[in-house]
């Protein structure tokens, strides 16, 4: 698990103070700063995911479109060839 970036003032603030002297807001705003980190994190995560999948996806279509441009020369070749054949009478 990563760890989490907190605000270093709300750190400090809460080194100065007792247990005691904490107040609720001052827990949810380190919470909520914590919270607001992971969230970015996560995000930044999912982003380089889509991007891997798009990158991933164009390259299987630029292996495809290869693919079926050396299968369509192979194609007119081949065509071609039979039809020298049936110029020169062969069966």
């Amino acid at each position: 698990m990563r760890a989490v970036e907190v605000n270093p003032n709300i750190l400090a603030r809460a080194a100065r103070t007792t247990v005691g002297d904490l107040r609720v807001g001052d827990l949810a705003e380190a919470i909520h700063d914590a919270l607001q980190s992971q969230k970015h994190e996560i995000l930044k995560h999912v982003h380089r995911l889509f991007s891997q999948v798009k990158a991933s996806a164009e390259y299987d279509n630029e292996r495809r479109r290869a693919f079926d441009k050396k299968l369509h020369r192979r194609l007119i070749e081949l065509e071609s060839d039979v039809r020298q054949l049936r110029r020169k009478g062969a069966p």
